[in-house]
């Protein structure tokens, strides 16, 4: 097994913000994968478990408007990723 070790310098108490978004990457990481799986992935998938979701989408009359939101609202989401260099797929 390989070992790595991550060592931070920083010079005073300001720094310390940027120490805290390396040592939490990886939930935040997480964090985003949920939103991808939890949020849109069950439209397109099997349906929402949260019936307040299921109750609002239910109000909505236009199927396919729907389906153009979602799809878009997706879409746009993973272009953030994209733009920001975050590839949900290297943490799984």
């Amino acid at each position: 097994m390989k070992e790595m070790t991550l060592s931070f310098r920083f010079r005073d108490e300001a720094d310390l913000p940027e120490v805290r978004r390396i040592i939490n990457s990886t939930e935040a990481y997480l964090a985003l994968f949920a939103v991808d799986q939890e949020i849109f992935r069950p439209f397109f998938k099997h349906g929402y478990s949260n019936p307040k979701i299921t109750e609002a989408i239910g109000k909505i009359d236009n199927d396919e408007a729907l389906s153009d939101l979602m799809y878009s609202l997706r879409e746009e989401f993973h272009s953030i990723l994209d733009r920001e260099g975050i590839n949900l797929d290297d943490i799984i």
